[in-house]
């Protein structure tokens, strides 16, 4: 593998931010908005110390360039997955083994999870693709939002 996963620090904060904040990544976040530095700085110190949290860095191996990150959050047996990856790696099709490697270093690393939900924009059609590549399957289709949503589901091979 080209990329090496690792679980994010305090010191990757600057690299967070900046990425989350790019103007593409806001257009497809949940929240759709600039998150301010003291939301950013809050939100990393919590999660960092939740052990139902697993947020990675996802590094390029040849470079030892930062390239993207992940984030899986835990309920029970079910975790929902965040993948972000920087422009200049996107659409070489290295999404597909990124998330693939993130799904499974969260049921490895978080005690019980068995299977994982990525809820997608119906427009960010790249990322449903990469999904499915991925392993991930529709589990069902709505419009709770105005654009809609896709959510695709990962069942761990260990269950």
């Amino acid at each position: 593998m080209q990329f090496l996963l690792r679980k994010a620090t305090l010191e990757d904060s600057q690299f967070l931010i900046e990425t989350r904040n790019h103007p593409e990544n806001v257009r497809l976040s949940a929240s759709r908005r600039i998150i301010t530095h003291d939301e950013h700085e809050d939100w990393l110190h919590r999660i960092l110390k939740d052990n139902k949290c697993l947020p990675i860095i996802i590094v390029k191996k040849s470079t030892g360039k930062r390239c993207g990150y992940a984030r899986i959050d835990q309920n029970g047996s079910t975790g929902s997955i965040t993948v972000v990856l920087i422009n200049e790696i996107q659409g070489q099709g290295w999404g597909p083994v990124i998330i693939r490697d993130v799904a499974r270093m969260g049921t490895e690393t978080l005690e019980g999870l068995k299977e994982i939900k990525a809820v997608i924009r119906a427009g960010n059609k790249r990322s449903v693709r990469a999904f499915r590549k991925a392993g991930f399957i529709s589990c069902h289709e709505y419009k709770e939002l105005e654009d809609g949503e896709v959510e695709l589901v990962w069942r761990s091979r260990l269950s």
